[in-house]
């Protein structure tokens, strides 16, 4: 690049062309350059050598992040975070590492492209003033525990499995959301950016596809905790995010054993017969007698088809579990995986090319 470049008013860093952020800083900036691929080694040659005045970023990568905030720190370039910013929070300010939590969290909920362009002209991270914020944000936890709220506000944005157990670990830390307060603020966060139903989406699509992984037991139980507040604030909308309702039942049979989510799991069983038999079946293999001593006598013969599908699969799973030698031969998961298989089978009829020698114990029953 040419030592006499001319000299732009905005920087735009991005991971992958982008034309409605383009557009956006553009109206911000006037002129604009845009780059796609910078390293952190040559990011200040950079914004140097072009006499950039504005940094837009909007790049995923941390140490990048980092660079661009160093030289914000330094007065040598006006940043403006244009997507969620992950940074390595240890080593900047609590002031500074709040601001871009806020902002983080303001951009998540500014989907509308209109509104989002509005909050860009009228602040860059550095001019939000969290005091603004106290009755929307828990800005006291956000300021206490940035890694948390950080790892939270990474999952929001990505909605992964790597962004979800990286916040598993988070919760686990804080003892599975065992601080009331801290429930609260998370709550209030989720409130914030409006993302229920994208979270309870994420959160089903783990369950169903780590369900029988031993190595996620410990990462379940904080799925199940998560689960818990999305459910009770998003209410029946829940019931229209797929799989969510199905997967908190899968859970809650494993592992919660105090019936500590005994009202939710009555909300869902009691909404239709089916699921009352998928709960009923779940929590005879899984040994949670909390929820059955709750939930055996609201047994009701089955009207439809589907139902009827269930009620016999759980009439048989009460039969299985109960002869003698089974739960030696055969673990828990083993049992519940057969329990799947066979409900496939009598929904459309074809044996699962591959079996666990626990489905016979259903087929092999009259």
């Amino acid at each position: 690049m040419s030592a006499t470049q001319k000299s732009i008013d905005g920087l735009l860093l991005l991971d992958r062309p982008d034309p409605a952020t383009e557009i956006t800083c553009k109206a911000l900036s006037g002129s604009l350059a845009v780059e796609y691929d910078p390293s952190c080694e040559d990011l200040e040659a950079m914004v140097m050598e072009r006499k950039a005045g504005r940094l837009f970023f909007g790049k995923k990568d941390p140490e990048l992040c980092n660079q661009a905030l160093k030289l914000h720190e330094k007065g040598l370039v006006e940043l403006v975070l244009v997507e969620f910013a992950d940074l390595d929070h240890g080593i900047f300010p609590s002031d500074l590492v709040l601001q871009v939590l806020i902002c983080n969290l303001e951009l998540l909920r500014l989907r509308d492209l209109r509104k989002r362009t509005t909050f860009l002209a009228k602040h860059d991270f550095s001019s939000i003033q969290p005091t603004a914020y106290e009755n929307s944000l828990p800005v006291s936890f956000l300021r206490s525990r940035p890694s948390f709220f950080l790892t939270f506000g990474r999952l929001l944005a990505n909605r992964n499995a790597s962004s979800l157990l990286e916040f598993c670990e988070e919760i686990e830390r804080e003892g599975n959301l065992s601080d009331h307060e801290l429930k609260l603020a998370v709550l209030q966060t989720l409130r914030f950016v409006d993302l229920h139903k994208e979270l309870a989406g994420v959160l089903a699509d783990f369950v169903q596809n780590f369900f029988f992984d031993s190595e996620r037991s410990i990462s379940m139980q904080a799925v199940l905790e998560l689960m818990s507040l999305v459910f009770a604030d998003l209410g029946d909308a829940s019931f229209s995010v797929q799989a969510f309702t199905d997967s908190f039942l899968r859970l809650a049979c494993k592992f919660d054993h105090e019936g500590k989510h005994g009202e939710l799991c009555s909300r869902i069983a009691l909404r239709s017969k089916s699921n009352l038999s998928i709960l009923v079946s779940l929590a005879t293999i899984y040994e949670n007698e909390s929820l059955l001593d709750s939930f055996s006598t609201d047994r009701k013969n089955a009207e439809t088809p589907l139902e009827k599908v269930y009620f016999e699969t759980m009439l048989k799973v009460e039969d299985a579990c109960s002869k003698e030698g089974v739960r030696n031969q055969y673990s828990q998961n083993e049992l519940a995986r057969a329990y799947f298989d066979y409900l496939n089978f009598r929904s459309d009829a074809s044996k699962p090319k591959e079996t666990h020698p626990s489905f016979e114990l259903f087929l092999g029953q009259a």
